[in-house]
């Protein structure tokens, strides 16, 4: 993922970024969801239904397609809800700044991964936590903390 410098300023930078970077697209739609900003701005550039990700082994379910999801490499069964953003924008090697999501992960609404994700988890909030693990010996799912 590129990084951009534009020398623009106010309107002249959001239609640059609208127009070349599809992240900030679809964090621009998802952030302005109830703003007169995303009807004018979707006649111009309308939503991105996209993922961008460097290496899935199999088993990718997006129930919605809000979502920005970067992840360095990502193991089987990723379940992403609604409002996701996994990875960080940086400059350089992807396997240093975005994360490595393991399998049979979950990650809640909402959530802004920028951590490796161990496998079994279900993971939520603002910056991502364990929040269920599955335990094998008894077969369940349980929390990490208490609410």
């Amino acid at each position: 993922m590129k990084r951009y410098s534009a020398p623009f300023t106010g309107y002249e930078k959001l239609i640059f970024l609208m127009a070349k970077h599809k992240p900030f697209r679809s964090v621009f739609y998802y952030r302005n969801k109830n703003t007169k900003w995303r009807y004018i701005v979707k006649v111009v550039f309308p939503p991105l239904q996209t993922v961008e990700i460097g290496e899935i082994i199999g088993g990718l379910y997006i129930p919605h397609s809000i979502a920005v999801i970067s992840p360095y490499k990502a193991g089987k069964n990723l379940s992403v809800l609604p409002g996701v953003v996994i990875g960080k924008n940086g400059e350089g090697d992807r396997s240093k700044t975005n994360p490595t999501i393991l399998d049979n992960v979950t990650i809640g609404a909402g959530s802004v991964v920028a951590k490796d994700v161990s496998s079994n988890t279900i993971v939520a909030g603002n910056s991502a936590q364990v929040i269920k693990k599955y335990n094998f010996d008894k077969e369940i799912w349980e929390k990490t903390k208490e609410d």
